[in-house]
């Protein structure tokens, strides 16, 4: 992991990190933290070269697709199929009206909805404590929120 790996790698990494990014900020942003994650992958340097560049391709595409996903999350909120939050489509209830709502949940959606809501648990702290992928809490708070919307 000397400059001499880097040296080799860079005018490979940067024109696929612009062309994925199309910005050269968050390109040259991308390369860094796939040579940060390489670092901890010390075996990817014992790789031939076209490999080397596989692996940085295919870190810098899903790490953008991920801080994509993050950003989109994070503007739109828990989106229900209308596009209206949780927040808004919570506003006109008092929280003992939501509850009673709530209790037309399962069970397992009942809870998700309460962590996250309620407790103010992330989807990712949810995931560690019942050793799920966040993703799919996510998924079944959406489901829970479309089944209340319903209900209202």
């Amino acid at each position: 992991m000397d400059s001499k790996h880097y040296e080799q790698l860079h005018p490979h990494l940067l024109p696929f990190a612009n062309k994925i990014a199309r910005d050269s900020h968050e390109a040259n942003d991308l390369i860094q933290e796939a040579w940060l994650r390489s670092m901890k992958h010390s075996y990817i340097f014992e790789l031939e070269l076209p490999k080397q560049r596989a692996w940085f391709f295919k870190t810098m595409k899903r790490m953008l697709i991920d801080e994509r996903r993050k950003h989109s999350r994070e503007q739109n909120g828990w989106a229900v199929d209308d596009g209206s939050s949780a927040e808004e489509l919570f506003s006109d209830y008092s929280k003992v009206e939501v509850s009673l709502m709530m209790t037309s949940l399962p069970e397992d959606l009942y809870d998700l909805v309460y962590k996250t809501y309620w407790l103010g648990m992330s989807s990712l702290e949810i995931a560690r404590l019942q050793e799920i992928p966040a993703s799919t809490i996510r998924s079944k708070i959406k489901k829970a929120l479309v089944l209340l919307q319903k209900t209202m």
